[in-house]
């Protein structure tokens, strides 16, 4: 099998991304079938598959702060084998500090590919999907607010709020899988995106920051509306040096009413299985987990 990269000028291998529409929009939804159909072919880093003459794979990724992250990996018929898959992998780990890859984001079964992506020094990284319905939600108690205050976010907070999140997530394992997190001029690219609604219309109601006396901005939330009518959590962050004052579970009361004032019913967020202290606010706010999803990540050697 010959890997060459993809670029602008490169032939459209209609077969193949037809079969890959028809595999992805069954097994991702018609959103990623619609990608497809407007291959960014000179915008992503991407390889193609060639047996003799005839393209039968190809690998497409996403640049993502200091690495990438791939968005698909397709390979058709007898070509969509483990080996083949990480030859394609390896072809492109080159580009970046790190690779990143979630599994349903592939052709190849994940029975077979997790065993060959563990033995060839991947790490794998744990997320959960939770959810909260209106039903199961009471406004949980608030410490005293000690001079406190909660408004919506504006845009002009954005600059600030980059930096208290990529402050706020640096060094964690969320931001191993989500690199712009940590990343001051990226994790605002990412603030902005949410403004311009890459992430899902932006509920301005639902997100919110919190002031203290003589620090400035001690946290906030950021939420969208996605498919189903459902509001998204985008992002919590609160300053490490106002942790322990109950300003996570503030924002979060307030952004709640808010999505469930608006006429949401259901709100979804995801959070890393080992961020614990997260984890056991979602919980005592009545989200509970319904899906579970592993990231694997591969540094550069």
């Amino acid at each position: 099998m010959r890997i060459v990269p993809i670029t602008s000028n490169t032939k459209r291998p209609c077969g193949l991304l037809d079969s890959a529409g028809r595999f992805f929009a069954l097994n991702l939804g018609e959103r990623a079938a619609r990608w497809l159909e407007s291959f960014p072919w000179g915008d992503a880093r991407s390889r193609l598959a060639i047996e003799g003459e005839t393209p039968v794979g190809f690998v497409a990724a996403i640049p993502l702060a200091a690495g990438q992250q791939v968005a698909f990996l397709y390979l058709d018929e007898a070509a969509n084998t483990p080996a083949n898959a990480l030859l394609l992998l390896d072809d492109l780990s080159g580009e970046g500090d790190f690779l990143l890859l979630a599994l349903e984001r592939l052709s190849v079964p994940a029975s077979e590919m997790t065993p060959l992506l563990m033995e060839n020094g991947w790490e794998a990284f744990h997320r959960q999907r939770h959810r909260l319905i209106s039903d199961d939600w009471r406004p949980s108690a608030e410490p005293a607010s000690g001079g406190v205050t909660l408004r919506q976010v504006e845009q002009s907070d954005l600059p600030a709020l980059a930096f208290l999140q990529a402050t706020t997530y640096h060094g964690s394992r969320d931001a191993l899988v989500y690199p712009p997190l940590a990343h001051p001029g990226f994790s605002q690219q990412m603030l902005e995106q949410w403004q311009e609604g890459r992430f899902g219309k932006p509920l301005s109601e639902a997100s919110i920051l919190t002031t203290v006396p003589g620090s400035g901005v001690g946290g906030f939330v950021l939420s969208t509306e996605i498919p189903k009518k459902t509001a998204f959590i985008v992002t919590l962050a609160v300053s490490p040096r106002h942790r322990g004052r109950g300003l996570a579970r503030q924002l979060m009361n307030r952004a709640i009413t808010a999505c469930f004032e608006a006429g949401y019913s259901t709100i979804e967020l995801t959070v890393s299985s080992d961020n614990h202290a997260a984890l056991g606010l979602y919980e005592s706010l009545g989200f509970r987990r319904i899906a579970e999803e592993t990231v694997y990540r591969q540094d550069s050697k």
